[in-house]
C-alpha cells in the first residue's frame, strides 16, 4: 500500500514545522514547542519517557518559544523573553564553559545558553556541514552571529577550515565586527544570505553555484552586497544550487549557474539575481532536494496566502508522496501546479 498522506496530530494551532535528520519540531501559535523523533530520542527535549510520550508522537517539550531551529543533534529555541535554549548535543557549536552550564549535551529536557536576553532570531543548516546563524542585540544593534563548521566559509569569520565555537560576531574583515543591522537571515549548504534592516541584500560563502549573486565564482568569506537595491525582504539559501530572495513588492529573484537546477529559475543563469516571472504575490519558499534516484528539486511557494504551489524538476515515480498511480512528468519551467 502506498501511504502518501496521513494526519500526524490533531492539533489545529501549529504554525511552523522544522526537522533535522532524525527529529521533528513543531511550534504552536501560543509558543509551545513540540517534538518527535527516531534515533537519539533523548535529544528531542523530552523530560520523561513512557506511555503517552512515545517518540513518534508530537509531545510538548518547551513553552514560551518565539523562534526555533533544529541543529545537528537537537534544537535551538529562543524564548519570548530573548533567552536562548538548547536540547540535545551542541558539541559542534560550543565547548564546555561556553554555555554557562556544566555540559554541552542535554539528555532529556532543555538548558539555557548563557544569560543574555537579547536573542532575536535563529537559523541552522543541520546536515553536513552543520552550522548556525543568529540575530542578536538591542534595537538599532541587531547584529549577526554564527557558529559551527567553517566549511565553504559561509559563517563570515574569514576561514573555510575548522569550526567556530562558540557564537561569534560576523566580521566585515579580519579584525572588524560587521556593523549592518540585520532583519532576516538564511543559511544553506554553502552560503548564507542576509537582508538588513535597510533592505540591503548580502551573501557569504562559496561562489561557484551563484548563490552569492556576484556574476562570478569568487568565494567571499565576509559579507558581500548583492547589487545596490534596498527593497529586499526574504532571503532563502536552503537549496544547494540556487539562491532566492523575495522583494518587498512580492516579486521573486533567483541566482544560479545552470538551467539544470530547479524548475523555478531566472531565464538567464549567470550567477546574478534576476527576477523570475512577473508575479507579485510571493511570501515565502520551501525546497526539498533528493538524489537522482528519487524525485528531485522540489520547491513550494507561499503565494497570496496559500502554500498550494508546487514545482518539481524531475518526474515523480508511481506511488510517491504525490499519491499518483502513474509517473508524473515535471511541469514546464517557472510553472506552478497545485
Amino acid at each position: 500500500v502506498s501511504l502518501y498522506k496521513v494526519s500526524i496530530s490533531d492539533s489545529t494551532d501549529i504554525v511552523s514545522i522544522k526537522q533535522n535528520n532524525y527529529h521533528t519540531f513543531a511550534l504552536s501559535s501560543s509558543g509551545v514547542l513540540y517534538s518527535s523523533g527516531w534515533t537519539n530520542v533523548n535529544f528531542i527535549g523530552r523530560s520523561t519517557s513512557g506511555t503517552g510520550n512515545e517518540s513518534y508522537k508530537l509531545v510538548q517539550t518547551l513553552t514560551g518559544v518565539s523562534k526555533f531551529a533544529p541543529h545537528q543533534n537537537g534544537c535551538w529555541a529562543i524564548k519570548t523573553n530573548g533567552t536562548l535554549w538548547w536540547c540535545g548535543s551542541i558539541s559542534s557549536y560550543a565547548a564546555r564553559g561556553d554555555t554557562g552550564q556544566s555540559t554541552i549535551s542535554v539528555n532529556y529536557g532543555w538548558l539555557q545558553y548563557g544569560s543574555d536576553t537579547d536573542w532575536i532570531d535563529i537559523d541552522a543548516f543541520p546536515n553536513f556541514p552543520t552550522a548556525c546563524v543568529a540575530i542578536k542585540g538591542s534595537t538599532g544593534s541587531e547584529y549577526l552571529y554564527s557558529c559551527g563548521s567553517n566549511y565553504w566559509g559561509r559563517l563570515g569569520v574569514g576561514t573555510t577550515s575548522g569550526s567556530t565555537k562558540p557564537w561569534t560576531r560576523v566580521k566585515s574583515d579580519s579584525t572588524t565586527n560587521w556593523s549592518e543591522t540585520i532583519e532576516k537571515v538564511s543559511i544553506g549548504y554553502q552560503a548564507t544570505l542576509i537582508v538588513t534592516k535597510g533592505g540591503k541584500f548580502f551573501a557569504i560563502g562559496d561562489g561557484n553555484d551563484g548563490l552569492l549573486g556576484q556574476g562570478n565564482t569568487t568565494d567571499h568569506l565576509y559579507p558581500v552586497q548583492v547589487g545596490t537595491d534596498t527593497d529586499w525582504d526574504i532571503p532563502y539559501a536552503k537549496p544547494r544550487l540556487i539562491g532566492y530572495c523575495i522583494k518587498t513588492d512580492g516579486t521573486l529573484y533567483g541566482s544560479t549557474r545552470s538551467s539544470s537546477f530547479f524548475g523555478i529559475q531566472p531565464t538567464t543563469q549567470d550567477r546574478t539575481y534576476r527576477q523570475i516571472g512577473t508575479d507579485t504575490d510571493y511570501e515565502d519558499l520551501r525546497t526539498v532536494e533528493y538524489n537522482a534516484t528519487q524525485t528531485g528539486e522540489v520547491i513550494f511557494a507561499k503565494k497570496n496566502g496559500s502554500w498550494d504551489n508546487l514545482n518539481y524538476d524531475s518526474s515523480f515515480a508511481s506511488g510517491s508522496w504525490m499519491g499518483n498511480t502513474s509517473t508524473l512528468s515535471p511541469p514546464t519551467t517557472n510553472t506552478w501546479v497545485t
